[in-house]
């Protein structure tokens, strides 16, 4: 009886089974990583079906601990020839090893919701007609007739980068020869719809303002960085210190995402904004330690930096504009239509923004930083128009 009992609570709340809004999660935690598990991974709608999902995972889970315990080698998590066999051998592969830490984060993030349907599928049986039912299934823009309320969908971003890295993955089996040709089909994956929210200067202002008076003084810092530079918000968060060049009011650092190399120049207020936050500490920090700080002083460091300091950035927008939803990512955009509307050349703004430059470091410093004072100052010459045009809150 008790037996039985155990295994109707388990059907019923599977362990580690999560559920946030109206979707469900296998949250086993950091622990399961030393078995070859996600500490979390998506499993969908919430209900029967992710249910039956989390008690697979937790069976897998349980052998690998079970067979750790006696000192065996883990049982296999994926069966010969299935795509998940495939998947693992390929990132200890060449091609892995040589892809930029990004792509990798995509695959990783990706390959739970292929898992989820392909993983134990045999290579090579996957057809065209399976690959173009998950395009429509997961896909925002493809009308499923199957799910007419879109409870399979996944957001935007996340279905596009798992179509992509499903359509990779596919294109994989062709390339080593394991598959005459990817099973791909030919239903589509669009891109995202581009966003189009924009800040204004003022209201720039009113952020870094905010976010002094809440004492989150580095993330002023970055807001100021990201709008004179017209950095990306990872960008301007891992600045290294000794990019910052006071005497020279510019930055050179590299961007995150391509490795570019990024010189911009920096108003003389921005130049006098970090004079005093660096001033805070003592010691500053060096030259290679990140000049952003969170409320304590300390780097937004770890895996989960990027997440802490977007939390710290809502802070800070919802002081300033509570309800609002436009985000850092936005401020880039933001700077570049005002320069835009202010006269800038395409040329002058592809440099500023590190988007387009030649493999000459030494031409690319000369010619980005004239540049990009040019975009500054055809941004103050755009900056009225820009409000008379995109103003949506009270100057």
């Amino acid at each position: 009886m008790n037996a039985a009992r155990a295994r109707k609570r388990d059907q019923d709340r599977p362990r580690y089974y999560r559920e946030k809004g109206a979707n469900a999660f296998w949250a086993p935690g950091a622990f399961a990583a030393q078995f070859g598990f996600a500490k979390s991974q998506p499993l969908g709608p919430a209900g029967a079906d992710a249910k039956a999902a989390a008690i697979k995972l937790n069976e897998k889970l349980d052998a690998a601990r079970r067979a750790h315990r006696a000192g065996e080698t883990a049982p296999a998590r994926y069966k010969p020839g299935s795509l998940g066999a495939f998947y693992e051998a390929f990132q200890r592969g060449e091609a892995w090893g040589q892809m930029e830490k990004r792509t990798r984060e995509d695959y990783e993030r990706a390959w739970p919701h292929i898992e989820k349907r392909f993983g134990d599928a045999l290579v090579s049986r996957i057809t065209a007609d399976q690959s173009e039912r998950f395009h429509v299934e997961i896909h925002p823009a493809h009308a499923n007739p199957r799910d007419k309320a879109g409870l399979k969908k996944l957001p935007w971003n996340t279905a596009h980068r798992t179509l992509k890295v499903w359509r990779a993955l596919l294109t994989a089996l062709e390339d080593y020869e394991i598959r005459d040709k990817a099973p791909i089909g030919r239903v589509t994956n669009p891109a995202p719809p581009p966003r189009a929210a924009i800040w204004l200067a003022d209201e720039i202002e009113r952020l870094i303002a905010a976010a002094d008076e809440i004492g989150l003084h580095g993330v002023a810092i970055a807001i100021r960085l990201a709008w004179d530079a017209m950095l990306s918000p990872i960008d301007a968060l891992t600045l290294p210190a000794g990019g910052f060049i006071a005497a020279a009011a510019e930055i050179r650092t590299r961007r995150k995402k391509s490795s570019r190399a990024v010189f911009a120049a920096v108003t003389e207020e921005t130049v006098a904004a970090v004079a005093a936050y660096l001033a805070r500490f003592d010691p500053p920090p060096g030259p290679d330690e990140p000049l952003i700080r969170n409320r304590q002083g300390a780097p937004y460091a770890g895996p989960h930096a990027k997440k802490y300091f977007e939390r710290d950035f809502r802070r800070v927008r919802e002081a300033a504009f509570p309800g609002d939803r436009r985000q850092l990512l936005d401020v880039r955009r933001s700077a570049i239509t005002e320069g835009r509307m202010g006269g800038a050349t395409l040329d002058d703004l592809g440099a500023a923004a590190a988007n387009n430059l030649g493999a000459d470091q030494a031409l690319q410093s000369t010619y980005a930083l004239s540049a990009a004072r040019n975009v500054h100052e055809a941004r103050q010459k755009g900056r009225a128009a820009m409000a008379a045009k995109f103003r949506k809150t009270p100057a």
